[in-house]
C-alpha cells in the first residue's frame, strides 16, 4: 500500500448501483492509506440497498445524503463540502462504476513529483471492453470562436497497441477520475450548479485555466467505463435525430440549449455566441444524420 503524507478525500456520487460502487470501494481498499483518506459516497435518492449495505460493510465510508434532485454537479459540490472537515490537501473524484487500473493511486498522486503543487490532474479513460478504446486522453487545443476541440485522440481511438505514457497538458477534463488540490476547489468556490449534470467540470477547467493553474492528463493512470451504461442524454449514445432534437430541451442532457448558451457566453467569445451556437447544433444533427444513412435507415 502507498503510504502518503497528504490528506486525500474520494468524492463518489451514485444512484441505484451499489454493485458497481461495492466493486469501486473494494479497489480503493487495496489503493489507499485510510490512515490519509476519506472516503465520502454521496448517495442522490437510491431506493435501492445502497445506504444499508454502506453501514453495514463500509464503516470508512462517510455518507452525504441527497434528496434525489441533486444530480451529478450538486452531488460533487454536496460532497467536497462535507470533506473540507477533514481539511483534504487533494479531492479525487470519482465515478461509482469505474474500474481502476493498478496502482491508479499512486500514478495519479506521483504526477505531483513533476509538476507543481497547485495544478489539476485527470485520467486517461478507457472503455472496460474486450477490445479497449479511448474514450479520453485529453485536449490539446480549444477554438474560442467556436469551443470546437482538438483532441490527442478522437473519441473511441482503438487503444490495444498504443503505448501512452506520461503527462500532458489538456484543456479540458471529465469529472471522474480527476484529483483537484482543495486550494483551488476552495479558490474557484466549487462547480457551477447551473450545469446541472454536464458541464460543470469543463467550466471548472476552464476557470482554474483562466486563473494560471495547470491542468494535466496523466496518461498512466487508467480508469475503465462502460461505454453502455452512460446517461442516454449523452450526444454520442443519442443516435436518432428526434432523439437529438428532444436533448436540445432536456435539462439533464449534455446537449441542453440553454446550458451551451451559458458556457457559450463565458468561455466562448460573446459576439459570436449565435454562431458558436448554430455549429455546436449543426454538428451534433449532421452526425445524426449522417449515422442514419450509414446504417441504411
Amino acid at each position: 500500500m502507498f503510504i502518503i503524507d497528504k490528506r486525500i478525500a474520494i468524492i463518489i456520487p451514485t444512484y441505484n448501483r451499489i454493485k458497481s460502487l461495492q466493486n469501486l470501494l473494494f479497489q480503493l481498499q487495496q489503493q489507499i492509506n485510510l490512515a490519509h483518506s476519506d472516503v465520502i459516497v454521496v448517495v442522490d435518492g437510491s431506493n435501492d440497498d445502497t445506504i444499508k449495505v454502506l453501514k453495514e460493510k463500509y464503516s470508512f465510508v462517510h455518507t452525504v445524503m441527497g434528496d434525489g434532485s441533486w444530480w451529478y454537479t450538486k452531488s460533487i459540490n454536496e460532497g467536497l463540502k462535507y470533506a473540507q472537515k477533514f481539511n483534504p490537501d487533494y479531492c479525487l473524484i470519482l465515478n461509482d462504476d469505474l474500474i481502476l487500473s493498478e496502482n491508479y493511486i499512486v500514478a495519479l498522486l506521483n504526477s505531483y513529483s513533476q509538476i507543481p503543487y497547485a495544478s489539476i490532474v485527470t485520467s486517461l479513460t478507457l472503455t472496460n471492453d474486450t477490445q479497449k478504446k479511448i474514450m479520453f486522453s485529453g485536449v490539446k487545443k480549444i477554438k474560442t470562436w467556436s469551443l470546437q476541440q482538438r483532441k490527442y485522440h478522437p473519441f473511441l481511438t482503438v487503444y490495444d497497441g498504443i503505448k501512452l505514457i506520461g503527462l500532458h497538458p489538456t484543456q479540458i477534463f471529465p469529472g471522474r477520475g480527476t484529483i483537484i488540490p482543495n486550494s483551488i476547489i476552495l479558490d474557484l468556490n466549487y462547480l457551477d450548479e447551473y450545469f446541472i449534470q454536464y458541464h460543470s467540470d469543463g467550466d471548472f477547467c476552464l476557470r482554474a485555466l483562466k486563473k494560471g493553474y495547470k491542468v494535466y492528463v496523466n496518461w498512466e493512470a487508467i480508469i475503465y467505463t462502460n461505454l453502455k451504461d452512460t446517461n442516454s442524454a449523452t450526444s454520442y449514445l443519442n443516435n436518432s435525430v428526434t432523439a437529438i432534437i428532444k436533448s436540445f430541451f432536456n435539462p439533464y442532457s449534455r446537449n441542453y440549449i440553454p446550458q451551451k448558451i451559458k458556457f457559450i457566453y463565458k468561455h466562448g467569445y460573446k459576439l459570436l455566441l449565435p454562431v458558436t451556437l448554430l455549429i455546436f447544433i449543426f454538428t451534433i444533427l449532421s452526425k445524426a444524420v449522417l449515422k442514419k444513412f450509414s446504417n441504411g435507415s
